[in-house]
């Protein structure tokens, strides 16, 4: 895992160690805000209600956006809710970034337990996009489910490895390094990989590093090498 490097510990306090446009470009999935719905069931014959729940640690915040763009010397792609789009476009133009707007399209959006309109995409802002290699603004894959894909890893916001391959693809040339604030189950790492991309992630949570390891080892075998984006 030569052109990888796995760091544990806060996004801000390792990216302020960072020196100033040290990396070419960020791709990355921050917390959201927003939370997530749990099915309960009720009674017999009733129909199941959805119970809100949010972890202290899903906050929307911009505070390392400061710190992406002090390091990155390129494109920074991240994805958001879609209540958080005006809010991150205010951000881009307050700091006078050019922004472009993609799309993740996502083929099995999760079905609803209530009646309002399934979520069948998800926003990413692109920060910098004149700097961005070209390609379409959105990309379709399906979110990875336990027990059915090979590569799902149980982390309860895992992105598709085709949409993050996309990205980077877009943001970086062949040979740059790309930083994860937010690394996760390493999918970026692992995109990295696939598309001859160096990556730095980092991750604050100790019980994702060893998945991060095992998907970025697995990422060396010739197996992997047959997988197509």
């Amino acid at each position: 895992m030569s052109d990888v490097r796995i760091v544990q510990g806060d996004c801000l306090d390792v990216m302020r160690e960072m020196p100033a446009a040290s990396i070419n470009a960020v791709v990355t999935d921050p917390p959201y805000g927003t939370g997530q719905w749990l099915r309960m069931e009720s009674g017999c014959g009733s129909v199941p209600k959805a119970k809100h729940s949010r972890e202290q640690w899903d906050v929307w915040d911009t505070k390392w956006l400061d710190e992406a763009r002090r390091i990155s010397r390129g494109p920074i792609a991240f994805f958001l809710p879609t209540r958080e789009v005006g809010n991150a476009i205010r951000y881009a133009e307050e700091n006078g970034e050019p922004w472009r707007l993609l799309a993740w399209c996502k083929s099995d959006p999760m079905p609803m337990f209530t009646k309002q309109v399934a979520y069948g995409f998800e926003p990413v802002i692109l920060l910098r996009d004149k700097m961005a290699r070209g390609g379409r603004d959105w990309c379709e894959g399906s979110t990875p489910r336990l027990n059915r894909d090979r590569d799902a890893t149980g982390h309860p916001h895992q992105k598709p490895f085709k949409v993050v391959c996309w990205l980077c693809e877009m943001v970086a040339e062949h040979g740059d390094t790309i930083l994860d604030p937010f690394a996760g189950s390493g999918t970026t790492l692992v995109a990295c990989m696939k598309t001859g991309r160096k990556g730095i992630g980092i991750e604050s949570d100790h019980k994702y590093i060893p998945i991060i390891h095992r998907r970025c080892k697995d990422a060396e075998t010739p197996l992997f090498q047959g997988i197509e984006a």
